[in-house]
């Protein structure tokens, strides 16, 4: 590695800072043991995202659902290649833990009804039903554990 790119590795990782309570909340989820699913509020860059806290692999089953009620071939083929990208997702991340004999930390937030608010629209987006969505860790700016409906 060029001295230029350890340079650009180090800043990064000086940048990404964890919230701890945010990383306990998406582990819980993703527990079988706990299958919590909790309400709350996240701020992106300006923009607000309300809706559901879910497990990945709640997310995953419920993405692959809406996708093959669509009753397109296609669709279900995407839905099948979902779930299978999330069994190899899984494997890899317990391979990681148990060769670190750590905790892998996440790098995405799964929620369900999930809907968008921004400045200046008085409505949500969607106005009826929420969205499946899946977001970035280190884009949230904040959040709270409360959901805006």
């Amino acid at each position: 590695m060029s001295e230029k790119q350890n340079h650009e590795t180090e800043e990064k990782e000086l940048t990404r800072v964890e919230d701890g309570i945010l990383l306990s909340l998406i582990f819980m989820t993703d527990e079988q043991f706990y299958s919590l699913e909790a309400s709350i509020t996240l701020n992106i860059r300006g923009s607000i995202i309300s809706g559901t806290l879910i497990s990945r692999d709640k997310y995953y089953d419920l993405l692959a659902k809406e996708l093959e009620s669509s009753g397109s071939e296609t669709a279900k083929r995407i839905s099948d290649h979902l779930m299978d990208f999330n069994k190899m997702s899984k494997e890899r991340e317990e391979k990681e833990r148990k060769e670190k004999e750590k905790n892998s930390l996440p790098n995405f937030i799964h929620l369900k009804d999930a809907k968008f608010f921004s400045p200046g629209i008085d409505s949500s987006l969607p106005k009826q039903e929420g969205l499946l969505w899946r977001g970035r860790l280190d884009s949230i700016d904040g959040f709270s554990l409360v959901s805006i409906r």
